[in-house]
C-alpha cells in the first residue's frame, strides 16, 4: 500500500524502509525479523546519519524512528527494547503497535491509552473515510479508535466472534502500513533538525 516515503529520497532511513518493504507488509501478527543487511546498517549509523540530517533537535523522536524501523522489519525483540524506553505518545504508540502485533492485546491497548489522541489518528481518519467500503469498519463514527483496531485484530488472526471478511483483513493491513509510515513521518519531522 506504501502511499508515501516518510523520509526524504536518499536518507539512509528511506533506503532501509525501502528494503525492508521490498519483503512485503508488516503482518497482522507476530513474524520472523525480515532478510537483509537492514538491521545492521541502522545499528551502525548515529541518528543523524540514519535520518541525513547535519544534527538531530529530539534525541527521542529519533529513537522512535529506530523503534519503528525495526518493528516494521519485524525486530520484535529490539523495537521492543527501545520503544518502551522512551516516554513519549510516539514511543508508546511504537509498544503499542508491537504488542497488537506480538500478540498481546490487552497490552497492547495498555499502551495505546498511555498514546492518547494523536495527531496521526486525524490521517487515518480521512484516508478511511475516502476510501470507504472495509476502511469505515476500523472507525468508531468517523473517528479513528485504537481500541476498535486491535479488537478487529484479534478476530481477524483469532477467528473469534464476527464476520472477519477478507475486504476487513485487507484493510487492516493496509492501514497498519499507512499507521507505521505516518509515525515514522512525524519521528522524522520532530527529529531532524533544519
Amino acid at each position: 500500500m506504501a502511499t508515501f516515503d516518510p523520509f526524504p529520497e536518499g536518507t539512509p532511513a528511506a533506503e532501509i524502509l525501502k528494503e525492508i518493504l521490498g519483503h512485503g507488509q508488516p503482518s497482522l501478527g507476530p513474524a520472523v525479523s525480515r532478510p537483509g543487511g537492514w538491521r545492521s546498517r541502522i545499528d551502525g549509523l548515529t541518528d543523524a546519519e540514519l535520518l541525513g540530517a547535519g544534527a538531530v533537535s529530539d534525541a527521542r523522536a529519533a529513537a522512535a524512528v529506530r523503534a519503528g524501523l525495526l518493528l516494521v522489519g519485524d525486530d520484535f525483540e529490539a523495537s521492543h527494547s527501545l520503544s518502551q524506553s522512551i516516554e513519549t505518545p510516539e514511543g508508546s504508540y511504537w509498544h503499542g503497535i508491537l504488542h497488537r502485533r506480538e500478540p498481546d492485546y490487552g497490552n497492547a491497548k495498555y499502551w495505546f491509552r498511555r498514546v492518547g489522541d494523536h495527531p496521526v489518528f486525524r490521517d487515518l481518519e480521512r484516508e478511511a473515510v475516502l476510501r470507504g467500503g472495509a476502511a469505515l469498519d476500523l472507525l468508531s463514527g468517523r473517528r479513528w479508535d485504537p481500541f476498535r483496531v486491535v479488537d478487529l485484530i484479534e478476530r481477524c488472526e483469532t477467528g473469534g466472534p464476527g464476520p472477519a471478511a477478507p475486504e476487513l483483513r485487507h484493510a487492516l493491513l493496509d492501514f497498519q502500513e499507512l499507521e507505521m509510515l505516518l509515525l515514522l513521518a512525524q519521528g522524522y519531522r520532530q527529529s531532524a533538525a533544519r
